[in-house]
C-alpha cells in the first residue's frame, strides 16, 4: 500500500509541475501583450515608421498595421491603446498615443507640448 501512496504523491507532484510551468507561460504572454517594454520612455516606438502630418492642432505623425507588416511591436502598442480607451502616454514619454476614431490599424502620435495655446 505505501508503494501505490508513493506513486500517486509522485504522479500529483508530476501534475502540479505541469500547472506550474503552464501558469508562468500564461503569466508571461499575458505581460507581454499588457505592459509597455519600457516604461520610461516610448522611445521604442519609435522605430516604428511615423509618416509626418499637419493638423487643426499642428503636426503629428501616423502609423499602420499595412506600413508597419503588422509586427509585434505594433500591435504591442494597439494593445496597450486599445487597453486605456485607446489613448495612453507615459509620465516621462515624448508624445502622446491614440488610435484613429474608426480603425484600430491606424495609430497616431503627438509630440508633447505641440499643438497646445496658452489661452
Amino acid at each position: 500500500m505505501d508503494d501505490d501512496k508513493f506513486q500517486l504523491a509522485k504522479t500529483l507532484a508530476e501534475i502540479r509541475n505541469s500547472f506550474q510551468a503552464c501558469a508562468e507561460s500564461i503569466d508571461a504572454y499575458l505581460n507581454f501583450i499588457g505592459k509597455i517594454y519600457d516604461t520610461e520612455t516610448d522611445e521604442l516606438y519609435s522605430k516604428l515608421p511615423w509618416e509626418k502630418r499637419e493638423g487643426n492642432k499642428g503636426p503629428f505623425e501616423l502609423t499602420s498595421a499595412k506600413t508597419c507588416g503588422n509586427n509585434d511591436l505594433f500591435r504591442h502598442l494597439q494593445a496597450i491603446l486599445k487597453q486605456n480607451n485607446r489613448r495612453y502616454t507615459g509620465k516621462a514619454w515624448l508624445h502622446y498615443y491614440w488610435l484613429g476614431q474608426n480603425d484600430d490599424n491606424t495609430i497616431f502620435r503627438r509630440r508633447k507640448g505641440v499643438g497646445k495655446t496658452n489661452e
